[in-house]
Protein backbone atom coordinates (compact mmCIF):
# COMPACT_ATOMS: atom_id res chain seq x y z
CA UNK A 1 0.00 0.00 0.00
CA UNK A 2 1.30 3.59 -0.98
CA UNK A 3 -0.26 6.77 0.98
CA UNK A 4 0.25 9.85 -0.54
CA UNK A 5 -1.21 12.69 1.57
CA UNK A 6 -0.29 16.14 1.47
CA UNK A 7 1.92 15.31 -1.61
CA UNK A 8 2.87 16.50 -5.00
CA UNK A 9 2.26 14.27 -7.70
CA UNK A 10 3.56 16.16 -11.00
CA UNK A 11 2.22 14.77 -14.63
CA UNK A 12 0.15 11.88 -14.71
CA UNK A 13 -0.47 9.75 -11.42
CA UNK A 14 -0.37 6.52 -12.75
CA UNK A 15 2.98 7.02 -14.85
CA UNK A 16 5.02 8.12 -11.73
CA UNK A 17 3.63 5.34 -9.39
CA UNK A 18 4.12 1.80 -10.03
CA UNK A 19 2.68 -0.32 -7.86
CA UNK A 20 3.05 -4.43 -8.74
CA UNK A 21 -0.56 -6.07 -7.32
CA UNK A 22 -0.84 -3.09 -4.22
CA UNK A 23 -3.06 -0.55 -3.73
CA UNK A 24 -2.28 3.25 -4.06
CA UNK A 25 -4.15 5.59 -1.69
CA UNK A 26 -4.69 9.46 -2.51
CA UNK A 27 -5.48 11.86 0.50
CA UNK A 28 -5.01 15.63 -0.14
CA UNK A 29 -2.77 15.22 -3.13
CA UNK A 30 -1.72 17.65 -5.30
CA UNK A 31 -1.97 16.83 -8.70
CA UNK A 32 -0.25 18.97 -11.70
CA UNK A 33 2.04 19.09 -15.29
CA UNK A 34 4.63 21.65 -13.25
CA UNK A 35 8.08 20.79 -12.92
CA UNK A 36 10.43 21.45 -9.79
CA UNK A 37 12.76 23.43 -12.23
CA UNK A 38 12.98 24.63 -15.07
CA UNK A 39 14.60 27.96 -17.42
CA UNK A 40 13.21 31.13 -17.91
CA UNK A 41 14.63 34.47 -19.75
CA UNK A 42 14.23 38.24 -18.19
CA UNK A 43 14.46 39.78 -22.21
CA UNK A 44 16.90 42.83 -22.70
CA UNK A 45 15.37 46.07 -21.50
CA UNK A 46 13.33 44.52 -19.17
CA UNK A 47 13.78 44.04 -15.36
CA UNK A 48 11.27 41.43 -14.44
CA UNK A 49 9.13 38.41 -15.76
CA UNK A 50 6.52 35.81 -15.02
CA UNK A 51 7.45 32.65 -14.46
CA UNK A 52 4.80 29.66 -14.48
CA UNK A 53 4.48 27.08 -12.36
CA UNK A 54 2.03 26.23 -9.99
CA UNK A 55 4.77 24.39 -7.38
CA UNK A 56 6.24 27.75 -6.45
CA UNK A 57 4.59 28.34 -3.03
CA UNK A 58 6.37 29.69 -1.04
CA UNK A 59 9.06 32.41 -2.07
CA UNK A 60 11.48 31.12 0.40
CA UNK A 61 11.90 27.91 -1.52
CA UNK A 62 12.86 29.19 -5.07
CA UNK A 63 16.90 29.22 -5.87
CA UNK A 64 18.23 30.95 -9.19
CA UNK A 65 21.59 30.49 -10.65
CA UNK A 66 22.31 31.89 -14.11
CA UNK A 67 22.53 30.71 -16.86
CA UNK A 68 24.71 33.28 -19.36
CA UNK A 69 27.12 36.20 -19.20
CA UNK A 70 23.79 38.24 -19.20
CA UNK A 71 22.30 36.74 -16.27
CA UNK A 72 25.72 36.81 -14.41
CA UNK A 73 26.04 40.53 -15.32
CA UNK A 74 22.28 41.45 -14.28
CA UNK A 75 22.70 40.30 -10.59
CA UNK A 76 20.81 38.15 -8.52
CA UNK A 77 17.21 37.46 -9.15
CA UNK A 78 14.24 38.34 -6.59
CA UNK A 79 10.49 37.39 -6.48
CA UNK A 80 9.26 40.30 -6.59
CA UNK A 81 5.41 39.03 -6.60
CA UNK A 82 4.13 35.32 -5.75
CA UNK A 83 1.12 34.21 -7.35
CA UNK A 84 0.15 30.57 -5.02
CA UNK A 85 -0.74 27.87 -7.69
CA UNK A 86 0.32 29.75 -10.68
CA UNK A 87 3.90 31.06 -10.88
CA UNK A 88 5.72 33.93 -9.43
CA UNK A 89 7.12 37.03 -10.99
CA UNK A 90 10.83 37.68 -10.99
CA UNK A 91 12.97 40.54 -11.14
CA UNK A 92 16.43 41.94 -10.91
CA UNK A 93 17.41 44.98 -9.85
CA UNK A 94 18.22 47.02 -12.81
CA UNK A 95 16.77 46.75 -16.06
CA UNK A 96 19.04 43.58 -18.64
CA UNK A 97 21.09 44.56 -21.51
CA UNK A 98 20.86 41.46 -22.99
CA UNK A 99 18.78 38.60 -22.28
CA UNK A 100 19.23 37.47 -18.73
CA UNK A 101 19.12 33.16 -18.91
CA UNK A 102 18.28 31.91 -15.08
CA UNK A 103 17.22 28.44 -14.27
CA UNK A 104 15.99 27.56 -10.50
CA UNK A 105 14.52 24.83 -8.81
CA UNK A 106 11.45 24.88 -6.30
CA UNK A 107 12.79 23.11 -3.01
Amino acid sequence: VIVLNGSNVVGNAAGNVRVAGGVVTYTNAKFGSDSMSGVFTIPAGSDSVLVANGNAIDQNRLVFTPANSAAIASGAVIVQKLLPNSGFVARIAAYASADAIYRYVVL
